[in-house]
């Protein structure tokens, strides 16, 4: 957002990835992103709403990235936020959160953290004090990561991700790659599949139109049911890639 003004003065593409704020999408002509805008709070809403979840209490950490979450989800949810509280990347003690979490007449637990630091905080206070509602989350927890952290047995997890098809040729073809060359699994799906897709977008389009800023413009608008590494991808007329936002669950070891 510091930089999107000043790329679009001087006529600039700018054209990012893990980035969803919504106040990207009017940035201007230059300003892509190869992310959808946040849809994250909604699709919490809507699983919320689909699962007859009326009473819930909502921690956000505060963020650039999860207050949008936040404003949105309190848009969407037609039920009761019981609890409604934000904390800091600098708040140590999780625990007195978690504390008004358990005296609360709730049916579910909503967190937006950020990192994965304030993910490990909230879980393990929600476990001390055992707290057993059902947990629902942003895209934080969809880490490989998350499976030190959550204990099934005590609580159902559900979190709001990015769609992405791992059946898809290049997609499951750069996913093998990356645990081949670097020997892991790829730790964000999403994001490190964006960024790719971002790279090798670029490299077309830079390929094509050299250093003529009129035509990369040109070309990343016309972007429509492209083979990505990501998936098939179209940009819309305001520079904001078209993806789906779906549920996730934690069952056992596994991400389903």
């Amino acid at each position: 957002l510091v930089v999107a003004p000043l790329a679009e003065e001087a006529q600039i593409v700018m054209f990012a990835s893990a980035t969803s704020t919504p106040d990207l999408t009017e940035a201007g002509d230059y300003i892509f992103r190869v992310t959808p805008v946040n849809k994250e709070g909604q699709t919490i809403a809507e699983e919320l709403e689909k699962n007859g979840i009326q009473k819930v209490a909502l921690l956000t950490e505060q963020s650039k990235y999860t207050l949008p979450i936040k404003n949105a989800f309190e848009e969407s949810y037609s039920g009761e936020i019981v609890l409604n509280e934000e904390f800091t990347s600098t708040d140590l003690d999780s625990r007195t959160l978690v504390t008004k979490v358990k005296e609360s007449d709730i049916e579910a637990v909503v967190l937006f953290p950020e990192t994965l630091v304030k993910i490990s905080e909230l879980l393990r206070s929600i476990q001390e004090q055992e707290v057993t509602a059902d947990i629902y989350g942003n895209a934080a927890f969809n880490t490989p990561e998350i499976f030190d952290l959550v204990d099934p047995e005590m609580n159902n997890f559900a979190f709001a991700t990015l769609y992405i098809d791992e059946t898809y040729d290049l997609t499951a073809k750069f996913i093998e790659d990356y645990k081949t060359n670097y020997g892991e699994e790829m730790p964000n799906k999403a994001h490190t599949l964006d960024a790719a897709t971002k790279i090798y977008i670029l490299a077309e389009g830079m390929a094509i139109c050299g250093d003529d800023t009129e035509c990369l413009k040109d070309f990343l608008y016309g972007i429509k049911d492209k083979q990505t590494v990501s998936g098939i991808l179209s940009i819309d007329e305001n520079g904001d890639a078209d993806k789906t936002y779906i549920i996730k669950r934690i069952v056992g070891e596994e991400i389903v």
